[in-house]
């Protein structure tokens, strides 16, 4: 094969699974121009039959499938209130007790400590470092907000 012409389906593809510097093998010829089948697109038939070839017929078709595939679903109050009986679940009482019980301090440091110490910082702009080395003196101030 012409090396022209080698080098140029190899570039057209703009994928390469040899290492830089290697020469093309049969092998990655074969490949490459197996990629380059199956990631094309031949004729297309719309919704009414037609057949489309060039490649505006094509993302026509694709665009218009696509639209009509997504498009914007009626919502109405029942079918609101069908979807709610659905997906209400049941809350347990005894994570209610949990849920609405305040923090302790051996949770607040774990979760501080679990942070990690050089993670991006919080709404206050301090990091986690700061909460774990100052636990002692910031301990109260946090458990009572």
């Amino acid at each position: 094969m012409h090396s022209r012409r080698l080098q140029k389906i190899l570039d057209d593809n703009n994928v390469s699974d040899r290492p830089d510097g290697e020469q093309p093998t049969m092998y990655h010829v074969f490949q490459t121009k197996q990629r380059l089948a199956e990631r094309t697109i031949y004729p297309l038939r719309d919704g009414a039959g037609q057949m489309h070839t060039t490649p505006s017929g094509i993302a026509q078709t694709l665009t218009t499938f696509l639209r009509n595939m997504y498009n914007t679903i009626e919502v109405n109050d029942a079918s609101v209130e069908k979807l709610m009986e659905v997906v209400r679940c049941e809350q347990h009482t005894s994570y209610e007790g949990m849920l609405e019980s305040p923090f302790e301090p051996t949770e607040i440091f774990r979760d501080i400590q679990a942070g990690g110490r050089k993670k991006a910082p919080g709404n206050d702009r301090l990091v986690g470092e700061f909460y774990s080395h100052n636990w002692a003196i910031i301990r109260e101030t946090h458990v009572r907000s």
